[in-house]
């Protein structure tokens, strides 16, 4: 019984971490398309 909360509970944790990096992932491609924005703008 033990091991299957500690189970669950690391899985509730995995399940937040990889929320989490999607979001990061996001908002670097966004930072990515406005530099590149930027550039064009630039030159």
């Amino acid at each position: 019984m033990f091991f299957l909360l500690q189970y669950i509970h690391l899985r509730s944790i995995n399940k937040t971490c990889n929320v989490k990096l999607n979001k990061l992932n996001k908002l670097n491609k966004l930072n990515k398309l406005n530099k590149l924005d930027l550039t064009k703008k630039n030159i």
